[in-house]
């Protein structure tokens, strides 16, 4: 499958990669507006939303 012309597989390594260093989330807009454009500052605001939910949840012994 392809998104907006960029194979799927390459956009989640390159998030993944980003994320297990521990990257700054605008370095990552910055990676992705390439590929994404104006979808790029969406996607990683969720995203971070999505790991500091997990992650509270984690600390706190709530299962999410």
């Amino acid at each position: 499958m392809e998104y907006l012309g960029v194979q799927e597989q390459m956009l989640v390594e390159a998030v993944e990669g980003h994320v297990r260093k521990r990257g700054e989330p605008q370095a990552l807009v910055d990676e992705l507006e390439g590929a994404l454009d104006e979808e790029a500052e969406a996607l990683v605001k969720k995203l971070w939303r999505m790991i500091i939910f997990f992650s509270e949840s984690e600390k706190r012994g709530l299962s999410a």
